[in-house]
């Protein structure tokens, strides 16, 4: 017996996180490193770049340092769904790279916790630079 979709307006790619909000190559992932613009805390590093569209983007570098290949899936797993769950309350436009830190417990809503955080310090930390009168 085949299961009907109850609403067939959101189906379950509605909830994936599409390849056009991933970064994928390494010249995306360079682009972002370069410019700079950095903050951490406890759990996550951030680095972003203004990618001068309405969508923000994603890229995950997650080190071997972290454990075998189990855990470093489980981290990435964790952390796509972090950006998924908070991508409409996170600033929009900018090219993502997240770097999880070796810790204790992987939580979807500690990562989510921090990303809104930083994301959104990061934001103002690179509006207020563009704002500083430069220096001749």
């Amino acid at each position: 017996m085949k299961v009907q979709n109850q609403n067939p307006q959101r189906s379950s790619r509605s909830f994936c996180l599409g390849s056009e909000r991933r970064l994928k190559k390494t010249a995306q992932f360079e682009k972002v490193y370069s410019s700079r613009q950095s903050i951490s805390d406890g759990r996550l590093v951030v680095y972003a770049f203004a990618n001068n569209t309405d969508k923000s983007r994603l890229g995950l570098s997650v080190s071997r340092k972290l454990g075998p290949a189990v855990l470093r899936n489980r981290y990435k797993r964790t952390l796509r769904e972090a950006f998924r769950r908070t991508r409409h309350e996170i600033p929009t436009g900018y090219d993502y790279v997240l770097i999880p830190r070796p810790q204790s417990t992987i939580s979807t809503r500690l990562y989510c916790d921090s990303l809104i955080h930083l994301c959104r310090k990061l934001h103002r930390r690179i509006q207020q630079k563009e704002n500083r009168p430069s220096k001749k």
